[in-house]
């Protein structure tokens, strides 16, 4: 990374530059990484807001990548669910569970991208091997819960 391509001026993200240093040359607080910092974002609010510098720094700590937040998701549900591709892809990469489901509905990360429209990140878990016959408690797959939310082109 070249660090003189960040300058002090309203574009600096620190966030940004302290995720994509590498671990040799991290910065610590304490003993503790800065991905553990109160004021660093969690993975799951990493996910959901597509804020690809911190799901890296979270990656590079080897943290669980399937464990579900209070409210039942796992990040590749909250990347899905909101569409954040690049996310999707960084947490795939790195053989997560296509099919782990949300509790209690029971819904797959291709059920949250199909529902919400997310062609992009449909075709990825898609061609990832994401199954398109999985159903949820409602008995509804992720094409009827795109068609049923107007996402015909789903």
């Amino acid at each position: 990374m070249d660090k003189n391509m960040y300058s002090l001026d309203d574009s600096f993200d620190i966030t940004e530059f302290l995720a994509e240093m590498p671990v040799s040359e991290g910065i610590r607080l304490s003993q503790e990484s800065i991905c553990e910092s109160p004021s660093f974002p969690s993975l799951h609010e990493a996910c959901e807001t597509g804020n690809v510098p911190a799901v890296k720094c979270w990656i590079r700590e080897n943290v669980s990548l399937e464990e579900k937040n209070v409210d039942g998701h796992a990040p590749l549900h909250l990347a899905s669910l909101k569409g954040h591709l690049e996310v999707a892809k960084l947490l795939i990469n790195k053989v997560v569970d296509l099919e782990v489901k949300t509790t209690p509905l029971r819904q797959t990360p291709l059920h949250g991208a199909c529902w919400n429209g997310h062609i992009n990140v449909v075709q990825l878990l898609l061609d990832k091997g994401a199954k398109l016959e999985e159903k949820d408690i409602s008995d509804q797959t992720p094409l009827h819960r795109a068609c049923g939310n107007g996402h015909i082109d789903v």
